[in-house]
């Protein structure tokens, strides 16, 4: 499933699936690669390739997350700066 939603002034896109997740350590471990302090000499995959160019882009406040569903599957959110007097698209 993929909607967007508008959260303090932020342009939120979600993307999630209703499979069985990821594990708590796999989870933690996909986070620490977001976040980490060392994250310019790591290996990049998409993702983290994706989350640091939205920051080098945009600020420290913007990027992904990534998040697991209380109802299974995972979700992750791309957090942009909200669109200022412009229409937004239809959520489907």
């Amino acid at each position: 499933t993929v909607w967007y939603e508008e959260e303090d002034g932020k342009f939120l896109v979600i993307v999630e699936d209703n499979g069985t997740g990821v594990r708590e350590d796999e989870l933690e471990a996909l986070r620490d690669k977001l976040f980490g302090a060392d994250d310019f000499l790591m290996e990049r995959s998409g993702v983290v390739n994706i989350h640091q160019r939205l920051r080098i882009r945009f600020g420290p406040d913007y990027g992904l997350r990534v998040e697991k569903r209380k109802q299974g599957g995972t979700r992750f959110i791309m957090v942009l700066p909200g669109i200022s007097g412009e229409e937004t698209p239809e959520k489907g």
